[in-house]
């Protein structure tokens, strides 16, 4: 299951799909009294082999609508099996732009997980999260915070868990729409945390994501003070080249001050203040493949 869990983590769906059918044949073989389609302990497994089959047919037509129908004809709401179509549907739902159908098959989805594993079990944080970006999408903020805040009392009491990072992302993506940069990049880097200590996990899609945002912030906020270093460059390599050392704060004086309106580069950062070696590719007396050093 770990090794299922990795592979899916770096993109080898095939691979991973192929371990965890392993490991439903593993239970049969040790629990045969077990109904593994019913089995608590396998609802994890049958929720990610969903997934990972899904990625892997999504160029394909799959009418998960019709096999979520055929579920609920023949084994009714109450079911672990219809509840992992109902997620695969909703999900395709999502994807379609239609977070208004998918909406009450998350509901169902929650209560669901709410009645079976309890209310701070990983699998109904998750979904918890879910319906909560569900209700966002459809235009239901005020309750999409008041999911959100939910899940985050929840999220805080509970070990270092994919769905704790999961909840974090989501509280900081709220804030984020908000324009609360602080306090989004606050729980990107809380999200980041958790992520960071669970193997592979930074290398999932939702790992990627907490970077995304968490640059999308950088680059919307900045983190340029009026102290940072900066540099005007004029003509950059030829004989009357100069070099102007100031701060952002001060780019426009310094800019007015020497008559720079043209042919400039401008550096802004840290590295001007701090010890930087130049590139020694082309030094005399630096080796590569094509020259050699010169004595």
């Amino acid at each position: 299951k770990t090794m299922a869990y990795c592979a899916a983590g770096i993109g080898n769906y095939r691979y991973a799909v192929k371990l965890l059918e392993s490991c439903l044949e593993t239970f049969k073989e040790f629990y045969p009294d077990e109904d593994v389609d019913e089995s608590y302990y396998t609802i994890g497994i049958r929720q990610t082999l969903m997934i990972l089959k899904s990625k892997l047919n999504e160029s394909a037509e799959i009418d998960n609508r019709k096999a979520l129908e055929d579920d609920i004809e023949k084994l009714g709401w109450d079911n672990g099996s219809t509840i992992l179509s109902a997620i695969n549907y909703a999900s395709s739902l999502m994807k379609d732009g239609k977070p208004e159908e998918a909406l009450p098959y998350y509901e169902r989805i929650y209560s669901y997980s709410l009645d079976t594993f309890g209310e701070e079990s990983p699998e109904t944080l998750q979904f918890l999260n879910t319906l909560s970006l569900c209700c966002f999408d459809c235009g239901q903020k005020e309750r999409a915070y008041e999911l959100i805040t939910k899940a985050l009392a929840i999220a805080e009491s509970q070990e270092k868990t994919k769905a704790k990072s999961i909840t974090y992302n989501n509280f900081a993506y709220f804030r984020l729409y908000e324009k609360d940069y602080d306090k989004a990049l606050e729980y990107f880097e809380k999200a980041l945390s958790v992520i960071e200590k669970i193997p592979y996990a930074l290398d999932t899609e939702e790992g990627a994501l907490i970077l995304t945002n968490m640059g999308d912030i950088y680059r919307v906020k900045g983190k340029y003070t009026e102290d940072t270093p900066a540099a005007i460059v004029y003509k950059a390599t030829w004989p009357d080249e100069k070099v102007m050392r100031c701060t952002v704060g001060t780019l426009y004086e310094t800019a007015k001050e020497n008559n720079i309106t043209k042919t400039a580069l401008i550096i802004v950062g840290d590295v001007l203040d701090s010890e930087y070696s130049l590139s020694r590719l082309y030094a005399d007396d630096f080796s590569t493949e094509f020259r050699q050093a010169k004595k």
